[in-house]
Parts: structure tokens; sequence; C-alpha cells
């Protein structure tokens, strides 16, 4: 499983919640979206959308950060 060099603590969220592999979804939009770049995705109910947004951006939060970042 590609980690898309995610944090450390991310990485064993995602073990930890027993995701061994990258939906099709998520394998196109987890780097991209860690690259900055604005993304568009439609894939049916239950593809792991949510996850393949949400996980790039929760890897950008600075947790010594007290003001919003995302």
């Amino acid at each position: 499983m590609e980690h898309f060099q995610l944090a450390e603590q991310t990485i064993l969220k995602i073990k930890a919640n027993n995701i061994t592999k990258w939906t099709a979804v998520q394998e196109e939009a987890i780097p991209a979206i860690l690259d900055g770049n604005d993304v568009i995705a439609q894939s049916p109910t239950g593809t792991g959308k949510t996850l393949a947004y949400v996980l790039p951006l929760i890897n950008k939060v600075d947790e010594q950060e007290e003001n919003p970042q995302i």
C-alpha cells in the first residue's frame, strides 16, 4: 500500500482501521490533492471519496497552529 507521503500518525490511523488497499478514486485524488491541485471526482457510493479528499487535508494540518487551516 502506497502512503503518498502521508504523516506517520495518519499512516498509523489508516492501518488501525484495517485499510490495506487504496480504491481507484483514492489512487487518483490523494496524490493530486497533496500536490495542491483542485480535484473533482465522481465515483459510486462506498468507494472512498470522503477519505480521498479528507486524508490529504488532514495531512496538512499543523497541530501546533491554533488558527483554522483547512
